[in-house]
């Protein structure tokens, strides 16, 4: 319950209330945070006092609750899932908004105009690339709405040249070792029926874990294909305009007898990778599906009973370099353009960045010298 005075009848200053044993504050945000006793009890009045003095002279600069970062927040989120409903109920999406919440809590005593490139430096040189990089394209949307709506004159997160700005770390080497094609068979020899048809399923489709496991009979297997549609494409540019893909089976024989593989080992299951061992889960719509993580976690464990030497400064390889081999193979007898439209890159550089990572290829220099 809310008091004007503590249980010794002492006065307390505004928003700050005394309840079980502890000084409160009550935020714009309608949230009670319990203001830490450092100096010990007999202090606990003098120090609680001390604090909302400092967050009331914030509060008072900040404005009402309505004018919170916390409450334009939840006004940019609500806006762009009206604009886009296809947003609710994305992981990607659930990500971006939470980070946004963890921001707006971090400097909630702090005026919208306030947060500028200088104030908001040492937050972000903390972070790592990928936190950087993961953060800087929703906060520059959400930063260029609040301009719209006149609530500040600055957006710290924009990518213009022109404009004061946050700068990304240098984006870190990949450190994971790359798979080869000898290795690729031993670890395939050892690993379990669901990898191993996963693993041929993406060494020939070029697909990721995560469309691999997806992957249905009644959906995606016809007499004579096998058809998918890209779901990180469809993610980037909206549906209907991702990537689909058709592997037809006189062109890929190895892939009809695969999936010829997969369904003798499903039996009732629907899925295209199962496995007989998988336990029912809140998530699954089978039994025997295989989950990504599942399959990520049993192929390190193959790759582990192969025990293929691995640099001191280099991660083992993962499912996920097998795109990049077979990426590399196609590469040996198709233009870098028709491998990059399979692989459902929307830029050719992808491509490229993947091969490179298998080796570095020479380009002949051919120039004319007059003799």
């Amino acid at each position: 319950m809310n008091m004007a005075c503590d249980d010794l009848g002492r006065e307390l200053p505004p928003n700050v209330f005394y309840d079980r044993g502890a000084y409160k504050y009550l935020q714009p945000n309608g949230k009670k945070k319990t203001l830490k006793n450092t100096l010990g009890k007999r202090a606990a009045y003098e120090e609680a006092v001390a604090f909302a003095s400092v967050l009331n002279q914030h509060r008072s600069k900040a404005g009402p609750a309505s004018n919170s970062l916390e409450h334009w927040r939840c006004e940019y989120v609500q806006w762009a899932q009206s604009r886009d409903p296809n947003l609710v109920g994305s992981a990607s999406w659930k990500n971006r908004c939470n980070a946004m919440k963890k921001f707006a809590a971090q400097f909630e005593t702090h005026r919208i105009p306030d947060l500028n490139v200088d104030l908001l430096r040492p937050w972000w040189d903390r972070m790592k690339y990928d936190e950087q990089h993961n953060r800087r394209y929703a906060f520059s949307c959400w930063f260029q709405w609040m301009l719209s709506k006149g609530l500040t004159t600055q957006n710290p997160f924009t990518l213009a040249d022109d404009k004061p700005r946050l700068f990304e770390k240098a984006v870190p080497p990949k450190i994971r070792v790359p798979i080869t094609l000898k290795h690729f068979r031993a670890i395939e020899e050892v690993a379990e029926p669901h990898v191993r048809i996963a693993m041929q399923l993406s060494l020939i489709t070029m697909m990721r874990e995560g469309d691999v496991v997806t992957l249905k009979f009644d959906q995606h297997v016809t007499p004579t294909s096998l058809r998918r549609a890209n779901t990180k494409s469809i993610r980037q540019r909206g549906e209907g305009k991702g990537d689909l893909n058709e592997w037809l089976f006189e062109d890929y024989p190895a892939l009809e007898s695969v999936i010829k593989e997969a369904r003798d080992l499903a039996g009732f299951c629907p899925f295209v990778v199962s496995s007989k061992k998988c336990r029912p889960g809140p998530k699954k719509e089978h039994q025997w599906q295989v989950p990504t993580d599942r399959l990520i976690k049993d192929f390190a464990k193959a790759r582990d009973i192969v025990n293929w030497p691995v640099p001191s400064h280099r991660n083992p390889t993962t499912f996920h370099e097998i795109k990049g081999l077979a990426i590399q193979i196609y590469l040996e007898h198709n233009s870098l353009e028709v491998v990059s439209k399979g692989a459902g890159h929307t830029r050719t550089s992808v491509t490229e960045a993947y091969r490179a990572e298998h080796e570095q290829r020479y380009k002949p220099v051919r120039l004319k010298l007059d003799k």
